[in-house]
């Protein structure tokens, strides 16, 4: 559904989310139906955008042509990997 990479945006090091969209998805008619990728990447948007959380890594900016968000970069990385890794 989306890649991340790192970037920079005015000097800041932000996490850059790339999202695809299904390439039989009708331009004319994206956004329509609620199931629609662009329509999810939407409505996540929409949340992002309300979420204020010192625990939440923060949508910085999005861009809707083409579907993409930019958001805070966290220097330990994921959730996931910081949950898993060894401890000394």
């Amino acid at each position: 559904f989306s890649e991340v990479f790192l970037a920079n945006c005015g000097g800041r090091t932000v996490a850059y989310k790339k999202v695809r969209l299904n390439e039989e998805e009708d331009e004319e008619d994206e956004g329509l139906a609620w199931s629609t990728p662009l329509a999810e990447f939407r409505r996540e948007v929409w949340l992002l955008q309300r979420l204020d959380h010192p625990n939440l890594c923060s949508l910085v900016a999005f861009s809707l042509h083409p579907p993409a968000e930019l958001f805070e970069y966290l220097e330990k990385g994921d959730l996931y990997n910081f949950i898993h890794a060894p401890r000394d």
